[in-house]
């Protein structure tokens, strides 16, 4: 049996709309910053900053230390 001859796998229709789609030019969500989602450049990140001092980061991007989140944390560490 040659390669034109072979039977197609049993698909659902769905997946062939997905092979012929680039997934570089997939679009999950529209970008929407004013409801907190914006993958890059949003108007409301801060602007970003480090202040060191001999204990470690003291500041970053405007937050002090003490008002850290978990992720500040885990950037900072």
């Amino acid at each position: 049996m040659s390669d034109g001859d072979r039977p197609l796998p049993n698909r659902w229709k769905r997946f062939s709309e997905w092979d012929d789609r680039p997934l570089r030019l997939d679009k999950f969500a529209a970008e929407d910053a004013d409801s907190g989602f914006a993958a890059f450049k949003s108007p409301h990140d801060p602007k970003p900053g480090l202040v060191l001092t001999t204990g470690g980061v003291a500041v970053m991007d405007g937050i002090a230390a003490a008002d850290f989140d978990m992720i500040d944390w885990f950037i900072a560490s």
